[in-house]
């Protein structure tokens, strides 16, 4: 029997669907090894960064009652404008001694030896409370300068490069924040500052000093006292503590 024609002798005729053609992945592309079903990424792992706090060390000022007066008046000015001037709260005023800005949860037990270390050394002090001037956005209090503090202050700035803080490069000036402005209220406190400028508080009776925590709140900064240690009035070394420590 002869075989059709064009059909050449031992070949087979292949069907439409079932053709010699290679399957071919969607949109032409070769399978790769992430479109592979039952396969994942590896997840890249990220260390979790220790918490930290943002701290310092200060003295309470205890006059706030003596810069009442100041503080009406600048209170006054914000009438208008309730951001144009902020007043800080009672619990705020200080003498900063350290600021030590961001550190490490894991060091406040480093920074509670600090204090009472060097409280030890130092013995109680009165400070003298007068003027009043501005810096670039804050008003504040004067205190006058004092050899014993300013050593307080200096040692203090010294003992904290365990920690990592860097050493100060400017003298020491001591002084209380008692507002903060905004720019354009700066011309309508130079009144307020004339006023008080070379007006004397009072006197401060220094007999400890703290380590404070600042927490950042929608209504602005609040400080809280972590520890504190007596100057050269606890013999026994120990440091009392306010608050618990953060978890």
């Amino acid at each position: 029997m002869s075989n059709p024609p064009g059909k050449k002798p031992g070949t087979r005729k292949s069907s439409p669907a079932t053709g010699n053609k290679r399957p071919q992945t969607r949109q032409g592309k070769a399978p790769t090894e992430s479109s592979t079903p039952g396969k994942r990424k590896p997840l890249r792992y990220r260390p979790q960064k220790p918490p930290r706090l943002r701290c310092f060390f200060g003295i309470r000022f205890t006059l706030a009652n003596e810069i009442a007066a100041m503080r009406e008046e600048l209170s006054a000015l914000s009438a208008d404008a309730p951001e144009a001037v902020r007043l800080a709260p009672d619990d705020n005023l200080h003498i900063t001694l350290k600021f030590l800005g961001s550190v490490e949860e894991s060091n406040l037990s480093i920074l509670e030896s600090i204090l009472k270390e060097v409280a030890l050394r130092h013995g109680p002090m009165q400070l003298q409370a007068s003027g009043a001037g501005v810096f670039k956005n804050s008003c504040w209090v004067g205190i006058d300068e004092d050899a014993a503090l300013t050593r307080l202050a200096q040692e203090l700035d010294t003992a904290c490069m365990a920690v990592g803080a860097l050493k100060e490069d400017k003298s020491y000036l001591p002084h209380v924040t008692v507002a903060r402005f905004g720019k354009d209220a700066k011309l309508k406190l130079s009144s307020v500052i004339q006023k008080f400028a070379d007006h004397k508080w009072g006197t401060i009776a220094v007999d400890q000093i703290c380590l404070y925590r600042s927490n950042t709140l929608p209504e602005g900064a609040r400080y809280t006292v972590i520890s504190e240690a007596k100057l050269d009035g606890d013999k026994s070394g120990q440091v009392n503590s306010t608050e618990d420590k953060p978890g």
